[in-house]
């Protein structure tokens, strides 16, 4: 696998996480946010979806390297609200 073959790869996935985590937290209610916290998230959401369209962009490793630290921020924040409660056997709150 050559390094822009590699590049499309992780960008792509580090925007599905991105994707779904904002989707997850702006419709979960786990997250508390305003209305200006979902309109962010709203605006994340479909920042997102748009690079995930738009394949035939060329991206600098500095912006996959952003949105990895911004997919590893939701995954954690997905851990921290969603599956961490589960494994202590705690109830989640609705």
């Amino acid at each position: 696998m050559d390094a822009q073959t590699l590049n499309f790869v992780v960008y792509q996935a580090a925007n599905v996480i991105i994707f779904a985590g904002s989707l997850w937290a702006s419709l979960s209610r786990r997250v508390p946010t305003g209305m200006v916290g979902s309109v962010v998230l709203g605006l994340l959401c479909m920042a997102a979806l748009g690079n995930m369209v738009e394949v035939d962009m060329c991206h600098s490793w500095a912006e996959v390297w952003l949105d990895d630290a911004v997919a590893l921020c939701i995954v954690w924040a997905f851990w921290h609200l969603e599956i961490r409660p589960c494994l202590r056997g705690k109830r989640r709150a609705s």
